[in-house]
């Protein structure tokens, strides 16, 4: 059904990627999404840092499926109407895929963007498809596929791009080579779109973030904590043949091993019954 299981590092979030890499071979992962949003934990920015996870992922006999690349408002923000600032985010996009290359891993998964204005929508798809359409340049030239997550908003907060429908028009816009879609199982149940949207975007979905939540925060809980129906969302991934990696981007809440642990037999579990 699905080709692998594997983990965002993002649960060792408190210690680095090199210490979080035995714990999560010894737990079976296989392979890993490097968190790159926080710069103790791993700086895909840095040279040397990029050379000591490589080797030691080598070490563990494990490999980097993908780097999720920094995110956030300003200078990492890839849609924001500021020419100047989205050059710069582009030119550390760019640096951050060269950094997913160095580290043997397919994919790179990035934020469409951040919190918006009133208005700013329209500008922001220009911006976003620009620079999207530069990042997958670079991606195919360096054999990484780029990968557009889903994200949420709220009553506080007006956020571009914040389902799956808009990053799926979002992609459908670019032209050449074209990123994917990181489906975020969380994401999307907070704004209303599982399963269903699943199957709307199809075979555009080229990874995952599974977790589960209670509808209204991203909790990032081990999958069934929750309220999303697992069933559903299995159904729908397999109906759009999706290969894999299912990817588990859990909170390590001062246990990361242990809700890490609790949410891969929970996911295995669900997997199984779905067969």
């Amino acid at each position: 059904m699905f080709n692998e299981i594997n983990a965002s590092t993002w649960a060792f979030e408190q210690v680095t990627a090199v210490e979080a890499l035995p714990a999560m071979r010894e737990l079976g992962f296989d392979s890993v999404e490097v968190w790159g949003d926080t710069r103790s934990h791993f700086d895909p920015l840095d040279p040397e840092s990029v050379r000591e996870l490589a080797g030691a992922l080598s070490e563990n006999g494990m490999r980097a499926d993908s780097l999720h690349a920094p995110f956030g408002g300003g200078d990492l923000d890839i849609s924001i109407p500021d020419d100047s600032q989205r050059e710069r985010a582009l030119k550390t996009m760019t640096s951050c895929l060269r950094s997913a290359s160095e580290l043997s891993a397919a994919a790179m998964i990035v934020h469409p963007g951040y919190l918006m204005g009133p208005g700013e929508e329209p500008a922001r798809y220009r911006g976003a498809v620009e620079s999207l359409e530069a990042l997958c340049r670079e991606g195919e030239d360096l054999g990484v596929s780029v990968c557009v997550e889903n994200l949420f908003t709220d009553e506080e907060h007006l956020v571009f791009c914040c389902s799956l429908p808009k990053v799926l028009h979002l992609i459908r816009s670019i032209e050449g080579a074209s990123p994917g879609i990181c489906l975020d199982t969380s994401h999307a149940n907070i704004m209303g779109g599982l399963p269903d949207e699943i199957e709307i975007c199809g075979g555009t979905i080229h990874r995952t973030h599974i977790s589960d939540n209670f509808g209204e925060h991203d909790d990032h809980l081990p999958p069934g904590d929750g309220i999303i129906g697992w069933d559903g969302v299995i159904t729908s991934l397999k109906r759009i043949s999706f290969p894999g990696p299912m990817t588990l981007e859990i909170a390590g809440r001062g246990d990361p091993r242990g809700n890490l642990g609790r949410a891969l037999s929970a996911l295995t579990g669900i997997i199984e019954q779905g067969k």
